[in-house]
This record gives C-alpha cells, sequence and structure tokens, in this order.
C-alpha cells in the first residue's frame, strides 16, 4: 500500500494503525476496528473487512472470524477473496484446538476436516497449506490412519512435508 499510494497517504495510515489493532490482539485483548463508510476506498474498505476478520480470529472469536472469511470468500471483488477459504479452515481449525471438552473438540475437527475436503477438492493456490492443515485434523481425528500414512510418505522419500512428517510421526 505504501509502494502504491505512499507513506503520508491518510489512508495508508489508516491502514497500518488498524493493523496495529489487529496485531494487538495476538497478545491482549479483543478490540475490533470498526467497519468502514462508502467515503473510504474501495480496496481500503476490503482490506478493512479481511482486518476486521483477523482481530475476531487473535481474539478467538472464532464464529464470527468465521462469518468474516466467508463473507470475503464470497466477494469476487475482494482481493482476499482467494485466501479467505483457507482462513475459513484455520479457523475451524483453531477453534476445535481451543475447545473446552473432548466432546466438543472432536466435533471440531470433524467439521474442520469437512471443510477442508471440500476446499481441497475446489483446488488453489492454498491446497498444499491446506493438506497440511488437514493432515494435522487427521493426527487428531484418526491417529492410527495418519500414522500408517505417515509411515508410508517417509517409506517413499522424501517429499515437500519430509520435516513435518517426520515430527508427526515421531
Amino acid at each position: 500500500r505504501v509502494a502504491r499510494f505512499g507513506a503520508e497517504d491518510k489512508n495508508v495510515r489508516a491502514w497500518l494503525s488498524t493493523q496495529d489493532i489487529v496485531f494487538q490482539n495476538c497478545s491482549r485483548g479483543a478490540q475490533i476496528p470498526n467497519e468502514l463508510g462508502a467515503e473510504s476506498p474501495s480496496w481500503l474498505r476490503k482490506d478493512r473487512d479481511y482486518q476486521i476478520a483477523a482481530a475476531h480470529f487473535y481474539s478467538l472469536n472464532f464464529d464470527e472470524a468465521r462469518a468474516h472469511f466467508e463473507k470475503i470468500a464470497a466477494d469476487v471483488d475482494s482481493p482476499w477473496q482467494e485466501l479467505a477459504p483457507y482462513l475459513v479452515a484455520r479457523t475451524l481449525v483453531r477453534q476445535a484446538s481451543l475447545a473446552r471438552t473432548e466432546e466438543l473438540k472432536r466435533a471440531g475437527y470433524e467439521r474442520a476436516e469437512t471443510y477442508l475436503q471440500f476446499f481441497l477438492a475446489t483446488g488453489s493456490k492454498f491446497t498444499p497449506a491446506g493438506q497440511r492443515l488437514l493432515a494435522l485434523v487427521k493426527y487428531h481425528l484418526h491417529p492410527e490412519e495418519r500414522v500408517v500414512e505417515l509411515a508410508r510418505n517417509l517409506a517413499n522419500g522424501y517429499d515437500d512435508n519430509l520435516r513435518q512428517d517426520l515430527i508427526d510421526y515421531v
């Protein structure tokens, strides 16, 4: 944004201050940026939508984050459209991992598994990342199957996930 509009552009400065708010949610609090009105440039409104979704994610408001990422995924004018379905998957996995009971964890991972299978069938540049997420979900839902799969992968030689496969297998 700086390269395109300049560091002193008021909209770039607004974007940057909002980005600081989003990242603060990683360690403390739950500050959700305000939506922007029609008077703001389209690029800033689209980025703000993404920032709001990310703020919800980092604030552990997973249902809100997922809803916002789903909205972005449906927005053909958003530069974040292609990434958003993957972020829906990440949100589901993270929500499952932090569930309070084993029953809720399992239900969350099952939901994530179903979503990831659908996501991977559509194909995108985020497919490899989705495959890694699905591997994590399989580890939690189907550990015996995952160990067999990992052993097969390791026996067949090097692949892009060799390091992670070894860590998971051990």
